[in-house]
């Protein structure tokens, strides 16, 4: 008899599909897991059968459910999910908040005392060589929806994005830009064109000649 693999079950706010049949995930099956929006995969995103009948890895679940907070001070969320609650009272930054257990029933109105403050921290950025940065939380200061905007030196320009932000999943949106010199563009401009006019001036020196 072939080799099979248990069948794997939907992970709660997520998907799973496999190329083979629940009853036919024999060895070299392959199934693919992703999850619904405002949840994060927490594991392999394909596991496999292998030849002992079992899968290659455990499965994997969906965590952390985003929610948009509906008032000021309040949040949505169920005991000991996340959700993304106002920041009070420093305007315009946000927090993410882990819901504690409670007594309080799935799904109620949690008010942000019956929560922890969960920072979502990005990796430290440092000004590029010749640059400048200025952020907006502040110097240092690298959580959650920060954005920080670099700049050159006079005859030095930007080489990548001008504005990086730090996401929810704690990467930051693009890759750390660099300064390059300006003046290597006019160089070559400059040389450029210094030698059209001497190959020009060459050929109707010889065009003269052959007058």
């Amino acid at each position: 008899a072939a080799v099979r693999c248990e069948a794997v079950t939907w992970p709660e706010g997520g998907f799973v599909t496999c190329d083979q049949a629940p009853a036919d995930l024999a060895f070299g099956s392959r199934c693919d897991f992703g999850c619904s929006e405002g949840y994060v995969l927490d594991g392999p995103s394909s596991i496999e059968c292998t030849a002992q009948g079992e899968w290659s890895e455990p499965a994997p679940k969906c965590k952390g459910a985003f929610s948009p907070p509906p008032q000021t001070g309040a949040c949505v969320c169920s005991s000991g999910s996340v959700a993304e609650c106002p920041l009070e009272p420093v305007s315009g930054q946000r927090a993410l908040l882990r819901c504690l257990e409670t007594s309080i029933p799935l799904g109620s109105w949690l008010p942000v005392k019956l929560c922890a403050v969960l920072f979502v921290q990005c990796e430290p950025l440092s000004s590029p060589e010749k640059g400048s940065m200025d952020c907006s939380h502040g110097a240092g200061n690298f959580t959650y929806s920060a954005a920080c905007h670099f700049s050159c030196l006079e005859g030095w320009r930007l080489n990548g994005s001008h504005v990086l932000e730090c996401s929810r999943s704690g990467n930051w949106s693009a890759s750390l830009p660099t300064c390059e010199a300006a003046e290597q563009v006019s160089y070559v401009s400059v040389g450029i064109a210094a030698t059209s006019a001497s190959l020009l001036s060459t050929a109707s020196f010889l065009l003269w000649l052959a007058r």
